[in-house]
């Protein structure tokens, strides 16, 4: 194989490498209308069964929805016209131990708190673009407004 070749099959191979190694967060349980995420500057579509990954942005377009089940079974919440970014997620399963942060950047988003909050409350982090909330609960709602 050509010198230049043997780079790109390399590049190539720890390019897949480091995308299999990336933790994912959870799994789209519903996804109805125009549902995307944005991951690594492309939008793709999503659907039920499709991974979510720390770092995607969430967006569910007009009369859609989307429903995920994060590792610590989280639950989240996406109506119409939404976006809501899973900034950092970690999760030991054997533990509870963990971390998230995620942004609620616009419409309205519902989350009952899972195994991470349980265990540490400060360990979740919900953000919106003018506050962050302390979860103690363990459900709630959040609408932001978009700006006109």
């Amino acid at each position: 194989m050509p010198r230049p070749a043997r780079h790109l099959a390399l590049s190539l191979l720890l390019f897949a490498l480091t995308a299999q190694a990336q933790e994912w967060a959870g799994t789209v349980k519903s996804a109805s209308g125009e549902t995307y995420a944005e991951r690594n500057g492309q939008r793709i579509a999503i659907k039920a069964g499709d991974r979510v990954f720390p770092g995607d942005k969430l967006i569910s377009g007009k009369d859609s929805q989307i429903g995920v089940t994060l590792r610590d079974d989280t639950l989240i919440s996406a109506s119409a016209n939404s976006q809501l970014s899973i900034r950092e997620f970690s999760f030991n399963p054997a533990t509870h131990e963990g971390g998230m942060a995620i942004s609620i950047l616009r419409g309205v988003t519902a989350m009952v708190s899972g195994l991470v909050a349980k265990a540490n409350p400060q360990a979740m982090r919900v953000n919106t673009p003018t506050t962050t909330i302390g979860i103690r609960g363990t459900e709630f709602v959040v609408e932001v407004e978009a700006d006109e």
